[in-house]
């Protein structure tokens, strides 16, 4: 179990569509239009939130990102959705943004997906909406 998939099952428990993470915050979720805190969870630092996204990605996903400094790909977890996930550096601190997909029959175990070309936008604060 990937020390994130907490966030991930709150966001779809709370029907959240978004959970944005950035080096220096905590968690933000996008619920009803609107971003807010995920309390309970501390500021990431540069490092922690490297280590927790490396959780997230293969080996092969992992070194796309260290040389590229973008990463899409989706993450599905068991029981609960599929997320799409965008990394990307932005003052050189790692960002993550995921949106939720409703879990479909015969997703029951966590899969790891091919990277995604489609990159999403970056808003002002670095974090993709």
């Amino acid at each position: 179990m990937a020390r994130l998939d907490p966030l991930f099952k709150l966001l779809k428990d709370q029907g959240g569509s978004d959970l944005h993470l950035a080096a220096g915050m905590q968690p933000h979720m996008r619920q009803h239009g609107g971003v807010k805190p995920i309390g309970g969870w501390p500021n990431f630092t540069d490092e922690s939130l490297r280590a927790h996204l490396k959780e997230l990605a293969s080996e092969k996903q992992w070194d796309h990102y260290t040389t590229n400094l973008d990463l899409d790909f989706a993450y599905a977890l068991a029981g609960v959705a599929r997320f799409r996930a965008n990394y990307y550096n932005r003052s050189a601190a790692p960002r993550r943004s995921s949106a939720s997909f409703p879990r479909r029959s015969g997703h029951s175990k966590t899969s790891r997906l091919q990277p995604r070309s489609r990159r999403w936008p970056i808003s002002s604060r670095g974090w993709c909406w």
